[in-house]
């Protein structure tokens, strides 16, 4: 067994069925490692595009910008809704991980795209107009990031395929 495989087969599923949760997920949890390999969790407000996950954060500071300068090896846990099921000791759930490497972006018209993404996904009922001026004001205060997805697996139990 290698460290990727799933021990429940059975409960595997596709890599459409992890974008589609993905895009329906209320945040995503990123999960980096510091220098000496101290994990660290944080949710964010992610928006993925084709093999890449946008996400963003203050400029230039806090323990994710630094654990990522260090390591750039990320992970993105989204995790749907889930129920208990108390007669079986057991709980129906459905999950998503994509691991990869983040990059935080210094190319001015990436680092805008991946804020626009972000922005449209999160505020959708700001109209573009809203949405540009509010980058236009707040943009230079954020940092955005996109990993370049290397791997995706997601799994469930009590949740159909489709």
């Amino acid at each position: 067994m290698t460290d990727r495989d799933m021990r429940r087969t059975d409960r595997a599923r596709s890599e459409a069925f992890a974008r589609r949760l993905a895009a329906e997920a209320p945040w995503g949890m990123l999960v980096t490692a510091s220098p000496d390999g101290t994990p660290y969790a944080v949710p964010v407000s992610p928006v993925i595009e084709g093999n890449a996950i946008y996400f963003h954060g203050a400029k230039d500071t806090g323990r994710k910008l630094r654990n990522i300068d260090a390591n750039p090896r990320v992970s993105m846990v989204f995790v749907g809704p889930s129920e208990v099921v108390e007669p079986e000791f057991s709980v129906n759930y459905a999950s998503a991980v994509f691991e990869g490497r983040a990059l935080r972006l210094a190319d001015e018209t990436e680092r805008m795209h991946g804020f626009w993404l972000i922005a449209s996904r999160w505020c959708p009922s700001q109209g573009p107009a809203v949405r540009a001026d509010y980058m236009k004001t707040f943009g230079a205060a954020a940092d955005v990031w996109r990993i370049d997805i290397e791997h995706i697996s997601a799994k469930s139990r009590g949740t159909p395929e489709s």
